[in-house]
Parts: structure tokens; C-alpha cells; sequence
């Protein structure tokens, strides 16, 4: 399930209905004692599902991760669905190898170019996830997934333990 973070939804023990994106702030931000910010986003996403199945779990990474991750892996091959500028670099449609800022930049497009805004750009988010992951079992990096989660301290968060994460 994708949840758009524009979506409006009911932030538990918060009056009013705000943007699902504003549930982390609500719960005390990134760095809240026991994970608390990406609790209440759970709990939001939750309320947003109608409470048909619980949202327990949770993983978050901020952009320089993705980046970092992505040139650990010595960038990955993707077909952009769309041409784009950003600060000075410029991308054309089709096959073509990106490094990290590259793929850095694709997941941040959402205006001025085809199919914008945040849906279309939530669904090439999770499709360069899914390369991205191919990319790492072509090159049977898979098995190194716990050295790369270790170099990202301080920037993924997530209550899943290794063996969860397997």
C-alpha cells in the first residue's frame, strides 16, 4: 500500500485533519525517543486504511541514503518515463545509467515534466525501489544488505530488526 504524504488523514491525539506527511512532526520528528514521529505516521496510515489491518512496522530513509546507496551499488540502470532538468543537470527519456544524484534527482521530480505530481512521482519512487533492488541481486549484493544498512547510520530509521529486514 502507497499512501500519498499530501493525503489528509485523522492524526491521532491531534485535533483536525492534517496532511498525512505532518503525522511525523505531530509524533516529535525524526529523531523522537523510540521512534515516536514514524509511530504516529502508523498510526495515521492506520486511521487512513480504516483500521483494517495494522500498520506496526515502519522504515525511512532521508535522500542522501538513497544517494549514498545507490552509488554503493555503482549506480543502476533504469528507463526514465520522462525528460527533466534539475539544478543545472539534464536528463532525457529512455535507458541510460544513473548514478546516485541522478536517481537522487528522478525521485524528486514532480513538476514541469510529464505525469507530475506527487502520485506519479510516488509510483516512480517505488519503481526505481524495485530496480534498484534488482540491480543489487544482479550483482548478488543481497547478501552484503546488512554492511550497506550499517553505513547509513543515522539516516534509515526503522523498529524492524536485521532478522525482520532478511
Amino acid at each position: 500500500i502507497s499512501l500519498p504524504r499530501d493525503t489528509y488523514a485523522k492524526i491521532p491525539g491531534v485535533k483536525g485533519i492534517y496532511k498525512l506527511n505532518a503525522s511525523l512532526n505531530c509524533g516529535g520528528g525524526f529523531e523522537a525517543p523510540g521512534g515516536a514521529g514514524f509511530l504516529k505516521t502508523c498510526e495515521a496510515a492506520n486511521w487512513m486504511i480504516g483500521d483494517v489491518y495494522p500498520v506496526n512496522y515502519y522504515y525511512a530513509v532521508t535522500m542522501p541514503a538513497v544517494k549514498q546507496l545507490v552509488n554503493a551499488i555503482g549506480g543502476v540502470d533504469y528507463n526514465l518515463d520522462v525528460s527533466f532538468k534539475m539544478m543545472g543537470r539534464s536528463y532525457s527519456a529512455g535507458p541510460t545509467h544513473l548514478n546516485g544524484q541522478g536517481v537522487l534527482d528522478y525521485l524528486r521530480v514532480r513538476k514541469n515534466v510529464a505525469g507530475s505530481g506527487d502520485l506519479n512521482r510516488v509510483n516512480r519512487q517505488k519503481e526505481m525501489l524495485v530496480a534498484i533492488f534488482e540491480s543489487m541481486q544482479k550483482q548478488n549484493l543481497i547478501l552484503k544488505v546488512p554492511d550497506i544498512l550499517n553505513s547509513f547510520d543515522g539516516q534509515l530509521f526503522t523498529n524492524c530488526t536485521l532478522g525482520q529486514t532478511a
